[in-house]
C-alpha cells in the first residue's frame, strides 16, 4: 500500500523517480529478510508496506525535530557571540565547554545521588571487587527485568533503571532521537581484540546459543524475528555484527555529513540475550568491560551529552564549526584584523579539542600492532609507574589541599575552620566505618566520587587509555592504600556541604549583598539576582540531627516544591562544583585540551601519541593548580587585590611545601632538611603548589624519582626505558669495553640493579611501609647487600652525596636491620658542620 501511494504520486509528479527507487529498494530488502525468517511473500509484502510507512514517518517526524533543535542551537550560538566583545571572542568557546563541564557534573552527581543505596552497597573493597557478589547478579537479574527475591536488589535495579530512563528522554528532549528498549539494563560493550582473535566461527558458535532470538529486531526488516531464525540466516545476521564490531558500523555503509556523534545513542541495540546467566558468561569471554563499571561509566557519558546537548545540541562538534562561521563573520564586520581573527580561530579550535576530551577521551588504536603491541602494554606501564611514582603523593597533596581549601572558602566569605574540623571527624569515621558526617551527607545525597568511579583520585595526575585490568587495580591500590581516595573525596564532599550551609547563612541577603567575589563568580556562572533570590526562598532545606540547616543544591533539587527546578539547580550546582574544584583541584579541561594527544586527533598506538602521554605524566595536577590560580586572579578587581591575594597562596603554599619536604624525608628514614639555605625555600614554593619535581630540579638538578630535567620533560616511561636500557644492554657494552682493554670487569650491576628496584616498585615507597624506609632498610638493601657484598661502600657513598646535596643525614642508617637513633630535629634550623 504504502508502494503504491508512492508510485502513485510518482505519476502525478509529486515524488521523485529517485524516491521511488529508493522506496522499491527499501521495501525489496524487508520482504527478502521476512521471507528468509519464513513468511509467505504475501503476508511479507504486506508487512513490508506497512513497515516502510512507519519508517518514513518516523523518519519525517526525526527530521523536523532535529531541525527545530538545529535552530534552537544555531540562535542560542548565535545569541552568545553577539554579546561578546570582539576581543574577549577567543575565550567564548573554550569557556561554553568548560560550562557544559561543570553542569555535566552537577548532573552526574544528581544521578548518583538517586541510586545512593546501589552506590553505597557496591563500593569496591581495598581489593578492587565487589563486597557481595551474590546480591550484586540478583541485582543484575532485576535490572533486566528478571524475577528476584532479593528485595534490596530490585529496589537499586528499579533506581538504576528509573536514572537511565530519566537520562533517555532529557535528551530526547534536546534532540535526540532514543527509542525505549524494555529490560535493557547495561550497555553492552565488546572487546574488539578478543573478538577478532577468537575468530568469526568460534564467536559466531559462542554467543549463538546465548541469544533470545524471538525478541530481537532484525536490522534488515525492522521487525521482531518472532522465532528463531534459520541457521543460515542466523550465520548471516552474525557475521554482520561481527563485521560492525571489528571493522566498525559505519564499515558497510560510509557517510558523508557531519560527525554522527549523537546517533550512535539511537542505533538498535541488536542483542537480546536469554536471561543473566547467558549475558555474563558472554560478557567475561568478550565483554569490553565488567557490569559494574559498564553501569557507572553510562551514568558518566549520558550525563556529559545532556550537558553538551543543552548549549550545542547532539553533534557539538558541527555546532562549534558553525560557531567558528560566525564568530569569523563577527571579525570580519567589526574590521578585527587578521592577527585577532586568527586569535578567536585559535579560540574555537581549542573548544573542539576540549570537547572531545570531555566527551570521548582517548578514542580507539588503530591497527591490530598499535593496539595489542603498543597502546595496551604502554597504558599499562603508565598504570605501573604511576603506582610506584605516586605512592606517597598523600604527603604533598594533603597539605596542598587543605591550603587551596582554606583560600577558596575564604575567598567567598565561608569559614574554612568549620571544613577542616568537619575533614578531620570524616577521616576518624573512615577509621572506624560510620560515623555521623558520613551518614549526613549521604541522606543530603553526596556520593563520594571513588564509589562511581575508582580511578577518579588517580585521574588527578594522569588520564589513562584502559590498561591491563589488574595494572588499574595496581594504580587505584596505590590511592587507596595511602588514604588519597579517603582524602580526595572527604574534603570535596564536605566543602560542597559547607557550600550549602553557607547558602543557608547568606538566604537573608539579595545577591547585592553578597560577598564581592561570590557574586561575580556568580554572575559569571549566569546566575542572576533573580535566579538567587527564587533560589534562597523556596523550600527544599536540609536539617541536620543537630539542628543545623543547610540550602544545598542537591538535595533542594529533590526536596523543593518549585516548578521545574533543573535549570536553577545546573547553575546553583555547576557553581559549587567549579568552587569545589577550586579548593580541591582535580584535572583543568581546559590545560588538558592542551597537552592531551586525543584532543589533537592523535589515537593510542601511535608514536606521537605515546610520547606525548609520557611527557604529560603527572602535569596535568600542577596545570590544574595554576589554571585554578589565574581563574582566581581575574575574579578579583585591582592590582591591590591580586596581589594581596598572590601574596596569601605564595607565602602559605610556602609553608605547606616545607612542611611536606620534612615529613616525606623523615617518613623514608632522614633527618628533616636544614632550612637555612635559599635552595630549600624554592623547592618548598614550588612543592606547595603542586609542583614538586620543579623544585627539586631547582635545588639538585634531579627529581625524587631520579633523572634530571630532560628525564623530567620526556616523562616516566622514556625514564624506565632508559633506565632499563642502562641496567642491561648498558651493562652488557660496559663488561665489553672493560673485556677488550684488558680491564677488571666491574659494570656495579647489581647496585643499578636495586636502585632500579627501589626507584619503581609500585607502593614501595608507600607510607603504609613506614614511608617506605621499612621496605627500603629492610628488604632492599639487605637482599643487596647479601647477593653484592661490596654494596654496603656503594650505599655509605650514596649517603654521603645525598648529605652532602641536602644537608641532612639518615635516623634509619641505609643497610641498617633497625634505626640507632631518632631524627635530628635541631638540623632542620642549619645545616650540621
Amino acid at each position: 500500500m504504502a508502494f503504491s501511494c508512492i508510485e502513485g504520486k510518482a505519476e502525478v509528479g509529486k515524488v521523485s523517480k529517485a524516491k521511488v527507487a529508493t522506496a522499491s529498494k527499501r521495501i525489496d530488502e524487508i520482504v527478502a529478510a521476512l521471507t528468509a525468517q519464513g513468511e509467505d511473500i504475501f503476508s511479507a509484502r504486506q508487512q513490508a508496506d506497512a513497515r516502510y510507512l512507519d519508517e518514513l514517518k518516523l523518519a519525517n517526524t526525526t527530521a523536523k525535530w532535529r531541525l527545530i533543535h538545529k535552530v534552537r542551537v544555531m540562535n542560542g550560538l548565535q545569541k552568545a557571540v553577539d554579546a561578546t566583545p570582539v576581543n574577549k571572542l577567543a575565550g567564548l568557546g573554550p569557556k561554553m565547554i568548560e560550562d557544559a563541564h561543570y553542569e555535566a557534573r552537577a548532573i552526574h552527581h544528581k544521578m548518583m545521588s538517586q541510586v545512593t543505596d546501589f552506590l553505597q552497597k557496591n563500593a569496591l573493597n581495598i581489593k578492587g571487587q565487589l563486597p557481595d557478589k551474590a546480591q550484586y547478579k540478583e541485582f543484575l537479574k532485576a535490572l533486566r527485568g528478571e524475577a528476584t527475591t532479593d528485595l534490596a536488589a530490585k529496589q537499586m535495579a528499579d533506581a538504576v533503571n528509573h536514572v537511565n530512563e530519566e537520562a533517555r528522554k532529557t535528551l530526547n528532549s534536546l534532540g535526540y532521537n532514543i527509542g525505549k528498549l524494555d529490560n535493557w539494563g547495561i550497555t553492552q560493550t565488546h572487546d574488539q581484540l578478543a573478538i577478532h582473535k577468537a575468530t568469526l566461527p568460534v564467536w559466531r558458535a559462542f554467543i549463538d546459543d546465548k541469544l533470545d532470538w524471538s525478541n530481537m529486531i532484525d536490522p534488515k526488516s525492522g521487525i521482531k524475528f518472532g522465532t528463531k531464525p534459520s541457521d543460515t540466516y542466523r550465520m548471516q545476521f552474525l557475521s554482520g555484527v561481527y563485521d560492525n564490531i571489528v571493522y566498525g558500523r559505519d564499515a558497510g555503509n560510509p557517510v558523508w555529513g557531519d560527525t554522527q556523534s549523537g546517533k550512535a545513542l539511537e542505533q538498535s541495540r541488536v542483542f537480546q540475550f536469554k536471561d543473566t546467566d547467558s549475558w555474563l558468561a558472554y560478557n567475561t569471554k568478550f565483554g569490553g568491560t565488567d557490569p559494574h563499571n559498564a553501569i557507572l561509566s553510562h551514568f558518566s557519558v549520558t550525563a556529559r551529552r545532556i550537558a553538551l546537548a543543552r548549549k550545542f545540541g547532539a553533534d557539538a562538534q558541527t555546532a562549534l564549526n558553525y560557531m567558528g562561521q560566525i564568530t569569523s563573520q563577527k571579525m570580519k564586520d567589526a574590521q578585527a584584523g587578521l592577527p585577532a581573527k586568527m586569535i578567536a580561530d585559535a579560540g574555537v579550535a581549542h573548544a573542539m579539542r576540549m570537547e572531545k576530551l570531555l566527551l570521548h577521551g582517548a578514542q580507539a588504536p588503530v591497527g591490530w600492532v598499535a593496539a595489542f603491541w603498543v597502546a595496551r602494554p604502554l597504558a599499562t606501564l603508565r598504570k605501573v609507574l604511576s603506582s610506584a611514582l605516586l605512592d606517597r603523593a598523600i604527603i604533598i597533596s594533603a597539605p596542598s589541599d587543605l591550603n587551596s581549601t582554606r583560600i577558596a572558602a575564604s575567598a567567598i566569605g565561608m569559614n574554612p575552620a568549620n571544613i577542616m574540623s568537619d575533614y578531620v571527624k570524616l577521616m576518624a569515621d573512615n577509621v572506624k566505618g560510620g560515623g555521623t558526617t558520613k551518614d549526613d551527607l549521604l541522606r543530603m545525597g553526596h556520593i563520594f566520587d571513588t564509589w562511581a568511579n575508582p580511578g577518579v583520585t588517580m585521574a588527578r595526575y594522569a588520564e589513562e587509555f584502559p590498561a591491563a585490568a589488574w595494572a588499574d587495580k595496581l594504580s587505584n591500590a596505590a590511592m587507596r592504600w595511602q588514604g588519597m581516595n579517603a582524602h580526595t573525596d572527604g574534603l570535596r564532599v564536605l566543602f560542597q556541604r559547607a557550600m550549602g550551609g553557607h547558602f543557608m547563612s547568606l538566604a537573608h541577603l539579595g545577591m547585592d549583598e553578597l560577598p564581592d567575589i561570590m557574586k561575580r563568580s556568580m554572575a559569571d556562572e549566569g546566575i542572576t539576582p533573580a535566579d538567587w533570590d527564587a533560589f534562597r526562598s523556596t523550600d527544599g532545606h536540609f536539617t541536620a540531627p543537630n539542628g543545623a540547616t543547610f540550602l544545598d543544591p542537591l538535595y533542594w533539587r529533590h526536596a523543593t516544591t518549585m516548578a521545574d527546578p533543573e535549570e536553577l539547580f545546573l547553575k546553583m550546582q555547576s557553581f559549587v562544583e567549579r568552587w569545589t574544584d577550586q579548593a580541591v583541584p582535580t584535572t583543568s579541561l581546559k590545560a588538558a585540551a592542551f597537552i592531551d594527544p586525543s584532543a589533537w586527533g592523535q589515537t593510542p598506538g601511535t608514536p606521537i601519541y605515546e610520547l606525548a602521554k609520557s611527557v604529560g605524566m603527572f602535569k596535568s595536577f600542577p596545570l590544574a593548580f595554576i589554571d585554578n590560580q589565574l581563574k582566581q586572579l581575574k575574579l578579583r578587581q585591582g592590582a591591590a587585590a591580586k596581589t594581596g591575594y598572590a601574596l596569601n597562596v605564595i607565602l602559605s603554599s610556602t609553608v605547606i611545601g616545607a612542611m611536606g619536604i620534612q615529613i616525606a624525608d623523615m617518613s623514608v628514614g632522614k633527618d628533616p632538611r636544614p632550612m637555612d639555605e635559599g635552595d630549600f625555600w624554592w623547592s618548598a614554593l614550588l612543592r606547595g603548589g603542586g609542583l614538586g619535581p620543579i623544585g627539586d630540579l631547582i635545588s639538585t638538578g634531579t627529581t625524587s624519582w631520579g633523572g634530571g630535567l630532560a628525564e623530567y620533560a620526556s616523562g616516566p616511561v622514556v625514564s624506565v626505558a632508559s633506565d632499563a636500557f642502562k641496567l642491561t644492554l648498558g651493562n652488557v657494552a660496559q663488561a665489553y669495553h672493560q673485556a677488550i682493554n684488558g680491564d677488571d670487569i666491574d659494570t656495579h650491576f647489581m647496585q643499578e640493579l636495586f636502585k632500579f628496584q627501589r626507584r619503581y616498585t609500585p607502593m614501595g615507597q608507600s607510607p603504609i611501609w613506614a614511608g617506605g624506609a621499612a621496605i627500603d632498610r629492610l628488604l632492599s638493601e639487605q637482599l643487596q647487600m647479601l647477593l653484592d657484598p661490596g654494596s654496603a661502600n656503594a650505599l655509605a657513598e650514596a649517603e654521603q652525596k645525598r648529605v652532602n646535596l641536602y644537608g641532612n643525614a639518615s635516623w634509619w642508617g641505609p643497610g641498617k636491620a633497625l634505626p640507632e637513633r631518632g631524627p635530628d630535629w635541631a638540623n632542620a634550623l642549619g645545616r650540621q658542620q
